[in-house]
């Protein structure tokens, strides 16, 4: 089983788009070039991004899961609406349950885990 590596995945986030989550909140999606147009928005996105990063780096679990792992009625982790969006090539991570990654790109992904 791949490891995923927490240094390469904040260096993965730093340069490709991806989509997060917070349980129960919005859907946020980074852009590497900090294009977010207006100013408010802008200084929101870099907060939230920001915060996702902090939360990444203090994290105890980083995890690949399935769709049906955090999109089921008897999961109550808030993720439903975010994990039902994505698609079937995107790769989820799920991060000490607080926190859904969605990784679209899957020819340049595979960098962030470790090597076996």
């Amino acid at each position: 089983m791949k490891t995923i590596s927490r240094n390469k995945l904040l260096d993965y986030i730093k340069h490709e788009e991806i989509a997060f989550q917070f349980g129960d909140g919005l859907m946020c999606i980074t852009h590497p070039d900090g294009d977010y147009g207006d100013d408010d928005l802008a200084q929101s996105m870099a907060n939230d991004i920001e915060e996702m990063k902090k939360f990444i780096a203090d994290s105890h679990d980083i995890s690949v899961v399935r769709k049906e792992e955090v999109a089921s009625e008897n999961v109550e982790l808030g993720f439903n609406e975010f994990a039902n969006w994505s698609k079937d090539t995107d790769l989820l991570i799920l991060v000490d349950e607080g926190l859904l990654l969605c990784l679209p790109d899957p020819d340049t992904r595979n960098v962030i885990f470790d090597a076996a």
